[in-house]
């Protein structure tokens, strides 16, 4: 017969794993900007229900797309976020470490005809939504990404020649 703390003991393990498991299957490191993969589909450039967007809802892409390219700082709530992210990273090292693996190994090597494919399409993406929320009324200063295929955003023509 098991004691009371084997079964503690083995509660605990079991709980450990599954956290492990869910945080490699939810995998909230990665961004939906980035490829992850050797083989990434791009993106569509524009869907049906664009213009059915509110312009917030657009703002919130533009700004995801910006952190995600390096082209703004976090926020105080992102950097709570991500100290939050290496928190649990840090407890949960064996999903984090698969993670890390299974990121790097989308990354190694210099970028294929698919990656940079995947990368101009994000691109592509931010400029028409920049473009959709300057018709809506944007005020917000910015720029446009050049379409090209690096990982960081190169300014191209600026909002404001936009309007």
């Amino acid at each position: 017969m098991k004691t009371p703390k084997t079964r503690l003991g083995f509660s605990i393990l079991a709980g450990y794993l599954a956290a492990n498991v869910l945080l490699f299957v939810v995998d909230p490191y990665s961004s939906p900007w980035h490829y992850g993969s050797q083989n990434p589909a791009p993106i569509e450039v524009t869907t049906p229900n664009d213009s059915d967007l509110s312009l917030n809802q657009i703002i919130r892409v533009l700004d995801s797309i910006d952190l995600a390219y390096g082209a703004r700082a976090p926020t105080k709530t992102e950097k709570l976020w991500r100290s939050s992210l290496q928190v649990i990273g840090a407890a949960c090292l064996p999903s984090s470490f698969a993670l890390i693996m299974k990121s790097f190994m989308g990354y190694m090597g210099p970028t294929n005809s698919q990656q940079r494919a995947f990368t101009v399409s994000v691109k592509q993406r931010y400029n028409h939504l920049a473009r959709l929320a300057i018709k809506k009324g944007m005020s917000k200063e910015g720029f446009l990404f050049q379409e090209e295929p690096s990982l960081s955003k190169i300014s191209g023509e600026p909002f404001a020649s936009l309007r």
